[in-house]
């Protein structure tokens, strides 16, 4: 039987699962994931790839990542898998293959989606019973989105884009955030497009009609929340509209938050 085409994915991100054969470890020492962090990093560089997010379970690997150019991931992930596989044999003598058939691949189009893929990355291990917080597994990315190093990590773009920092910790490490109706993570625009800094400003004079920016957060709430509303609709990020209104981000964030829960209300 053929093998089925992997879906492309529009916005070019993408969440990678990689699953060792008969589900047998492909991490045995922590000199394995290093190598692999470091092999990533390097053809991150040579691919021009993001990297959102990873986990490195025992016997398998979940990635959160952004191709350069439509197509590329599969060549990103063959380079990756060859020159990891060639050097774990070589260390831990042994032959052969290493993961279970090809690299599986699902599109991340939407913001929503996108933080409940980040979220259940990071709480792999948790889920596993491999710890009791986020913070306390070391083969994650996500102690890397609060030290001075981000790694390979491309955390500013997830802060700007699809989650203030202030909100990261509660998205990924609360037990109580289990996808429900009401909860936050369903509170962010699923918005496949994004807008350039040139366009945003345009695109906020136009809804806002403002000529000064800085009167925004002073102005009715009702106005604020339906020019929010709208602003998030036409592509604009949090940070954008952060930046062009001198307000925290997540102040931004809230509005966004409670104009929506007032929508769903009508």
């Amino acid at each position: 039987m053929p093998k089925k085409g992997r879906i492309p994915s529009d916005s070019g991100v993408y969440h990678v699962m990689l699953r060792g054969i008969n589900r047998a470890p492909v991490f045995v020492k922590p000199v394995d994931t290093k190598m692999f962090l470091k092999i990533m990093g390097e053809l991150k560089q040579k691919f021009d790839f993001k990297i959102y997010a990873y986990v490195f379970m025992t016997n398998h690997v979940h990635l959160l990542i952004k191709e350069s150019e439509k197509g590329k991931i599969g060549k990103f992930m063959q380079c990756l898998l060859v020159r990891y596989v060639y050097w774990y044999n070589g260390v831990h003598t042994r032959c052969g293959s290493l993961f279970q058939t090809r690299f599986k691949s699902k599109p991340v189009n939407s913001a929503a989606y996108f933080q409940r893929v980040l979220r259940y990355i990071h709480r792999n291990p948790v889920k596993a019973k491999r710890c009791r917080h986020v913070w306390q597994y070391a083969d994650s990315s996500y102690n890397r989105y609060f030290s001075e190093d981000p790694g390979i990590i491309d955390r500013d773009e997830v802060f700007d884009e699809y989650i203030p920092r202030d909100e990261f910790k509660i998205y990924n490490d609360s037990e109580d955030l289990e996808f429900k109706k009401g909860d936050l993570l369903y509170m962010v625009d699923e918005l496949p497009i994004r807008q350039t800094e040139e366009n945003a400003g345009k695109i906020m004079k136009t809804v806002t009609g403002l000529d000064d920016m800085t009167t925004f957060g002073s102005m009715n709430i009702d106005f604020i929340f339906a020019k929010v509303r709208e602003l998030r609709r036409r592509g604009l990020s949090y940070g954008q509209i952060s930046r062009a209104i001198h307000k925290n981000k997540s102040a931004v964030f809230r509005w966004d938050k409670k104009a929506r829960e007032a929508e769903s209300k009508k």
